[in-house]
């Protein structure tokens, strides 16, 4: 760390952006009023919408949103004026110091350096901030929003927030930097923090043929989820969400460690289908960390999300925006890795784990137009009038597969989903397909209520009917 001197405190390893130099890249006015951490943003933003091809002041400024989540705020910057406050008085207090500590501040400059008077938000819950700030942008674009900039950014490497991340005594106090972040093994003690972070423009597929968008890395769908804090006894479960008998549905909780079983057992995913990545997951699962496998309940996986992979760092609420970037580049680009791969891969899962139990998973998938054999922007031909059980089972079987025992050519049509094996990341990629194939958007409400082939089949076939009409 070369921040500050840490050698007085227990944990002195961090990951620092090294050669940034803001002077460089913001106008001069911006620079004391702002953090480290807004200057990062900033920078990030200007760059993430040169790389979309956008320019903010050219659209509707109404159009536009910008959505954050941080893990701190500007600490440096507060613990500046709080140490002249304290040394020399009041009058030596920056006026900047209204603002430029809040955790939002981020969301603010964005919006007001690019003139994006659309929906604007920060998210704060903690390391799961940066995919459910970006499920937070999903949704206004599904109310209408054209264009939101979204992501999360980080930088807290200095004295006062130090002290802040050693009160949570999570912080790896090996000064070796080979061992002092070991996820998955027995010898794991703790994370090492870092900075930086990642903002992405999100957009509807008709707005980016609109504009006639020349980078498209990907889309994909989002998952939320709030457990028990971590070593907090669950609550009893309420009346009428218990687990029943053989046959009757399970609701709850309890509904879903049946089909996380399932999937340990045997992944759906096979090589020969576009899912080559299930050896690299199910090896990561065999690993197990023990200091922190039982922190949590066991969902999305069935162990703690943001844990499946391992990176350099721990950059705090940053962490899952940046891990999205580097999944969508792994699909565009596809470099090189050590492991044999029998397939490139096309879909990848982003987890991550807030502390206090915020959950969220993230699939997203190569806007490829070869592989997915139609352009993800020119707008399907819907030759069939309707969607029907054969259509849904082509769906499934290209989406998620089956499992043995399962018969789709069956009387399925009232049989749940769950029963049939299809978990909600399955359901939420074959809603996926459905959508590009046939070029509509499904109400999200009422897809988490088709738990039933029938109804899944009348939601599409509602959506058809009034997107002909339209």
């Amino acid at each position: 760390m070369t921040r500050f001197d840490a050698s007085g405190y227990p944990a002195r390893l961090a990951g620092e952006i090294s050669g940034f130099d803001a002077a460089e890249h913001l106008p001069s006015r911006l620079l004391p009023q702002t953090d480290r951490m807004t200057r990062l943003a900033l920078v990030g933003a200007d760059w993430a919408f040169a790389d979309a091809g956008v320019v903010p002041a050219e659209l509707p400024e109404y159009d536009v949103g910008v959505i954050t989540a941080s893990h701190s705020g500007g600490f440096e910057f507060g613990q500046n004026e709080l140490r002249a406050l304290w040394s020399k008085g009041g009058q030596y207090v920056s006026a900047y110091q209204s603002f430029a500590w809040f955790y939002a501040v981020n969301s603010g400059q964005i919006s007001i350096r690019s003139g994006l008077r659309g929906p604007s938000s920060v998210v704060v819950s903690d390391q799961a901030g940066g995919l459910d700030a970006l499920a937070q942008a999903r949704r206004q674009i599904r109310k209408g929003t054209r264009m939101l900039i979204s992501g999360a950014v980080d930088a807290s490497i200095c004295p006062w927030g130090w002290v802040a991340q050693l009160a949570g005594g999570r912080l790896s106090t090996d000064d070796d930097p080979d061992r002092a972040y070991l996820p998955f093994d027995e010898r794991a003690a703790g994370h090492v923090p870092g900075e930086g972070g990642a903002l992405l423009v999100l957009e509807s597929a008709e707005h980016a043929r609109e504009r006639g968008a020349a980078h498209v890395y990907g889309d994909r769908g989002l998952r939320r989820h709030h457990g028990p804090a971590p070593r907090q006894r669950p609550r009893p479960r309420p009346a009428g969400r218990r687990r029943t008998g053989p046959g009757r549905r399970r609701t709850g909780p309890g509904r879903h460690r049946r089909g996380v079983r399932r999937r340990r057992r045997r992944p759906r995913a096979r090589p020969d289908r576009g899912g080559g990545d299930h050896q690299g997951l199910r090896g990561a699962r065999r690993a197990g960390d023990r200091a922190e496998d039982h922190d949590g309940p066991p969902v999305l996986g069935g162990r703690p999300a943001g844990r499946g992979r391992r990176p350099a760092l721990h950059p705090g609420r940053r962490r899952p925006a940046h891990a999205r970037v580097r999944a969508l580049a792994r699909l565009r680009h596809r470099p090189g890795d050590r492991r044999p791969r029998p397939a490139a891969p096309r879909t990848a899962l982003v987890l991550a784990r807030g502390h206090g139990g915020f959950n969220s998973a993230l699939v997203v998938r190569a806007a490829d137009a070869a592989a997915r054999g139609t352009s993800p922007y020119e707008r399907p031909d819907m030759s069939a009038d309707t969607f029907t059980l054969n259509d849904l089972r082509t769906v499934l079987l290209e989406a998620a597969g089956t499992d043995e025992e399962v018969d789709l050519d069956g009387d399925i049509l009232d049989t749940g989903f769950e029963e049939l094996g299809y978990e909600s990341l399955a359901l939420l990629e074959t809603a996926g397909r459905v959508e590009r194939t046939y070029g509509i958007t499904l109400d999200e409400e009422a897809l988490a209520d088709a738990s039933t082939p029938r109804l899944l089949i009348a939601l599409v076939n509602t959506h058809l009917t009034a997107a002909r009409t339209a």
